[in-house]
Order: C-alpha cells, then sequence, then structure tokens
C-alpha cells in the first residue's frame, strides 16, 4: 500500500505521496499466527479506531465470527466516522467470512490479471468491491534456509502459508509425512516431509499437532517445490518448499536456521492482498479531501468501480461486487460532493490575489491492461501501458 516509490527497486504502492497519510500497524497474532480470532481483532481495530484511524485495512476472516456483539462494534466504529476494509476470503465458494460480510465492513474480492474472479476469491451478496488478487509482488522479509553449516538454500513460501519469520531450531525428519505417527517428537522443532503420500495441509496440521514450528516440505521430482495450501485450507505454521536433492541433504543434518532480512519481496495470492488496493485508495482520496466523511468515501468507491474490464461469464454482484477499484474515477466522483468535501478539481488557483494556492495532488493510477492496447501518461508526461497490475502516478486535474 506505502512503498516508496521511484527508488528503483521492488515496487510501488497504491500512496506515492504518503507525507500526508499516517500509518498505524496494529499486531493481532503471535509468532506462530495463534491467538483469539474475535477477541484480537476486534481489540486492534478497537486501537486504530480510538487513534483516529479513517481507513482500518484488516487483510484477515474467519466464517465464525459474525456473532451480533462483533457486528455491534464494527457499526459502531463506523458510526464513529471510519472505513473497515476486509477480505471477503479464499474459500472458493459463497460461504460467509466475517467482518468482510458485515453490512458496515467494505468486502474486497480477488481478481486474475485476466479480469476473471481468482478461483479462491469468496463469492457471495456481501462482496462490494473487486481488486487484484493474484500473483502480487509485495514488501516482505525475504526468506533464507540456512543449515548447521552455513550453508544457504533455496525455498519457496508455499502460497496461503504463514509467511516463516526469523527461527532457528533442531529438525525432524517425517518421513513422507503419511499420518500423525510420523511427526511424533516433532515438539518445538522444524519438521521436514518429502512431497506426496498426503496433502499439505494434512502435513502442516500435523506438524502443528505436534507442536512443530514449521514444515519444509521437499520435492519427490527434480526443481524447486513451488506449492499452494489453497485447496486444502490455510496453515498455521509456516511451510516452505525446497528441491529433491537440498531435500535428502538436510535429512541428514540436525538443525536448521530459517531467516528473514529485510528489505525483500514476496509474491502471493489472495483476498488478503486485494484489501489494500481499495483500502489505499480510500485512504489516498480522503487524504486528498479531507472534508468528506466515511459515507462519502465509500460511495465514491462503488461508484466509480468499473466493471466494463471484468469477466461477465459470472454473476457479477456476486464475484466483484460494484466492480474493480479505480483510483482516479474514486477521487474525481468524490469531488462531484458539495463543499466542503468536493470541489472544482485541485490545482494552482487562479484567483488574483490568492497565496494560498494547492499543489496538484499525486495519486498512483492502478490501470489494468487486458490486451495491452491500453495507454496512459506518468506523472512526467510519459506515455506508459502494457502488462497487468502496474502502477503509475497520476496528477489529479492534469489531462
Amino acid at each position: 500500500m506505502l512503498a516508496r516509490a521511484n527508488n528503483g527497486i521492488g515496487i510501488h504502492g497504491v500512496i506515492e505521496n504518503s507525507s500526508n497519510i499516517c500509518l498505524y500497524v496494529a499486531r493481532v497474532f503471535n509468532d506462530n499466527g495463534d491467538g483469539q480470532f474475535d477477541s484480537e481483532v476486534l481489540k486492534a481495530v478497537e486501537w486504530c479506531a480510538d487513534n483516529q484511524a479513517r481507513v482500518i485495512n484488516l487483510s484477515l476472516g474467519s466464517p465464525t465470527s459474525g456473532s451480533d456483539n462483533t457486528k455491534a462494534v464494527y457499526d459502531e466504529i463506523e458510526r464513529e466516522g471510519a472505513l473497515v476494509v476486509s477480505a471477503s476470503g479464499n474459500s472458493y465458494d459463497s460461504n460467509k467470512n466475517y467482518p468482510a460480510s458485515f453490512d458496515s465492513v467494505i468486502s474486497v474480492a480477488a481478481v486474475t490479471p485476466t479480469g476473471a474472479r481468482a478461483a479462491f476469491s469468496t463469492f457471495n451478496d456481501q462482496v462490494n468491491i473487486a481488486a487484484p488478487g493474484e500473483s502480487i509482488k509485495s514488501t516482505a522479509p525475504v526468506q533464507n534456509l540456512m543449515d548447521e553449516n552455513g550453508n544457504m538454500y533455496d525455498m519457496h513460501v508455499m502460497d496461503f502459508s504463514q509467511i516463516p519469520r526469523s527461527l532457528q531450531a533442531d529438525l525432524f525428519d517425517c518421513g513422507e509425512g503419511l499420518d500423525v505417527t510420523e511427526f511424533a517428537g516433532a515438539s518445538k522443532k522444524i519438521c521436514i516431509a518429502k512431497r506426496g503420500g498426503n496433502t499439505l495441509a494434512k502435513k502442516a496440521r500435523f506438524c502443528s499437532d505436534a507442536g512443530g514450528l514449521a514444515l519444509i516440505v521437499y520435492n519427490d521430482v527434480e526443481g524447486l517445490f513451488v506449492g499452494s495450501l489453497a485447496f486444502d485450507g490455510a496453515s498455521v505454521i509456516p511451510v516452505v518448499g525446497i528441491s529433491n536433492d537440498d531435500g535428502e541433504a538436510l535429512r541428514s543434518l540436525l538443525k536448521i536456521t530459517i531467516a528473514a532480512t529485510i528489505p525483500g519481496y514476496f509474491t502471493t495470492s489472495g483476498t488478503s492482498m486485494a484489501v489494500p488496493f481499495v483500502s489505499g485508495t480510500a485512504a489516498a482520496i480522503w487524504a486528498a479531501r479531507p472534508g468528506c466523511n466515511n459515507t462519502q468515501v465509500r460511495q465514491a468507491l462503488f461508484d466509480s468501480a468499473d466493471l466494463s474490464s471484468l469477466s461477465s461469464d459470472e454473476t457479477l454482484a456476486h464475484s466483484f461486487g460494484h466492480g474493480l477499484v479505480n483510483v482516479q474515477g474514486a477521487y474525481n466522483r468524490l469531488m462531484q460532493n458539495p463543499p466542503p468535501c468536493g470541489e472544482s478539481l485541485i490545482g494552482p488557483s487562479t484567483t488574483a490575489g490568492d497565496n494560498d494556492a494547492e499543489d496538484p495532488i499525486v495519486l498512483n493510477l492502478i490501470i489494468v491492461d487486458l490486451n495491452n492496447t491500453r495507454k496512459a501518461k506518468d506523472d512526467k508526461g510519459v506515455s506508459v501501458g502494457g502488462g497487468s497490475w502496474e502502477a503509475w502516478s497520476w496528477v489529479i486535474g492534469e489531462p
């Protein structure tokens, strides 16, 4: 959302000029991803609201958190003026996840670069808007696998896995991980198992239930094991893949370190990746027009969302809500409100004697280029276009 732009490395976020936006980060769970979902998430959300956060990004959800008491908290936060944005879920079905499915929360679905609903993206009548959610590159700690002798190994963090943090522990060989008995003795150790014979989710659950800290799965064919937990359900411990040769070598060792270094970049998929596109858009346009309220910002997002570039072979209202988030369109729609929210487009004042002229507000325009034909100009007037999920600077009020 706030990745720094134009520094020659990595990516840049939806909010390029973040000097007038304050970011709060509220930690919800512990290092292993454990915690009481309802109470811990609510505690974090209320802390954000108490600290005057205007937009609250929740890249999380649970199908069992839709109680009336929980709903009342989110309803009250909306009445107090904040905007809560949450993930619709990665359930592959229409089951409702919370808090996204509360009316007071914006529910975000994920779309692919071709404009279709991502297969995992939960679809139901509570989905409000869609955003890119497949193969999204973001800032994250770089993950390295290192053995007791200091040798480094390539690894892939499985999609829908917990992102590993730095940890060092003894290695426990679980064979092929076919049943829970192979994980006996894995407590406070890092499990290693061969691919095949069981689903990744079951191997991860066996390791976790035995008290394991993380699971390494090595390939049963040549090459790095690149996989996903999406079809089986997200894990509560980190799950990473390595090559067959590296796995065979590691099985004879005693200790492994999974090290996290910053800065780094991580590519993954999920509605959790889609939510920041919407939260970032809301924060950017709201910072540009601080006289607006949460209802006006919410309506601007919905009224400007684009359905034309999305697949039409599904029930659109349930898959995409109002459509794909549109940064420039949302700002323009917000400007249609009467003062003090919306006014004329921001730009150097032409009023004689006015010494309070404002500089143009620089936002990011997310351009989805499905056929490599759409074009736009960046903030230096250079024509750009092509490739999906690219972001360019866009100066409000300029052609």
